[in-house]
C-alpha cells in the first residue's frame, strides 16, 4: 500500500507567483498544478478582479508524501516570514492549506 500524500493546497497574490515558482523549484518540486485568476475574500481583502477590486489571486495545488510535504510547509514558514519583515506588519496574502490525500486512479 502507498503511504498517503499531504496535498498542499497554496492561495496567493499573483504578485507573490514569482516568489513561489523559485519556492518550487529550489525545493526540487516539479509538479504542480497553478491556477490563475482564482477570486475571493479574505484578510487581505477582496481579490475579484474587477474595476473595484483588482487584485486577482492564484491557487497551487501539489500532492507530495510526508517528507517531502513536511520540507515545503517550512519553505512557505520561511518565506513568509521573510515577506512579514518588509511588510512591517501588513498581512502577507499568502495561505497554505494541507490535508490527507489519496490516489485512487
Amino acid at each position: 500500500m502507498v503511504p498517503p500524500n499531504e496535498d498542499a493546497c497554496v492561495d496567493l497574490s499573483n504578485s507573490l507567483q514569482e516568489e513561489i515558482l523559485s519556492l518550487l523549484k529550489n525545493e526540487k518540486i516539479q509538479a504542480y498544478t497553478m491556477i490563475p485568476k482564482v477570486h475571493g475574500m479574505g484578510e487581505t481583502g477582496a481579490a475579484f478582479g474587477s474595476f473595484t477590486s483588482q487584485g486577482e489571486n492564484s491557487l497551487v495545488l501539489l500532492a507530495l508524501y510526508n517528507e517531502p510535504a513536511h520540507r515545503m510547509i517550512e519553505a512557505f514558514r520561511s518565506l513568509r516570514s521573510r515577506l512579514s519583515q518588509y511588510q512591517q506588519g501588513v498581512a502577507i496574502p499568502m495561505k497554505l492549506m494541507v490535508m490527507p490525500c489519496e490516489e485512487i486512479i
